[in-house]
């Protein structure tokens, strides 16, 4: 996915916790929490399944910034944390379990010592060294890695990419319904703070 990396393994976990120094000095500067089901202008609903986090996470530690994209939330826990930073131990975690069975999914559960827990199917992860201080936001949507590209004909009509049906687009979010097959399609990834 467009300047993402995925944490396929505790490895990789491993990496991302020496690279961000264990979240030590770190906090949770704002999240976008994003159901994938929503009923739409004709009253129908569209179940698709997942809900999906985006979180932006400051460091005193290089790079600065990560945004983590926590794809099917399964636990989300935030606790209050008196002094906002994490200072203390233990500072975060990330680990990695596989599917147990044919009917059990793999789970990533990731906690940031200021008071943020969560328990998804897959993470992904990107360095934003440039969204440090006050103002760095994650503006736009949650970027769904599942979405099917859409192709923008003129300014109120958008091409499915994966039945090329064509059809009206009436919200500017970067996402849309596609009323032909159902799929969430997108034009381009969100925008950056």
């Amino acid at each position: 996915m467009n300047g993402y990396r995925e944490v396929v393994d505790q490895r990789a976990a491993d990496a991302l916790l020496d690279r961000m120094a264990g979240f030590h000095d770190a906090l949770v500067k704002e999240f976008h929490f994003v159901s994938r089901a929503w009923i739409d202008a004709e009253r129908a609903a569209n179940l698709h399944s997942g809900r999906d986090l985006r979180v932006l996470v400051q460091s005193q530690v290089e790079p600065g910034a990560i945004e983590l994209l926590c794809i099917c939330v399964a636990e989300l826990v935030l606790e209050q944390d008196p002094d906002g930073i994490n200072d203390t131990e233990p500072d975060g975690a990330i680990d990695v379990r596989g599917a147990s069975g044919p009917d059990d999914r793999p789970s990533v559960r990731v906690e940031i010592g200021n008071g943020l827990r969560v328990v998804c199917q897959r993470l992904l992860f990107a360095e934003r060294p440039e969204w440090a201080g006050p103002a760095a936001r994650l503006g736009g949507d949650v970027p769904p890695p599942d979405a099917v590209p859409a192709h923008v004909l003129d300014d109120e009509t958008w091409k499915c990419g994966a039945c090329s049906a064509t059809f009206a687009v009436t919200q500017r979010s970067g996402f849309a319904s596609c009323p032909a097959c159902r799929r969430l399609v997108c034009v381009a990834p969100p925008p950056s703070p």
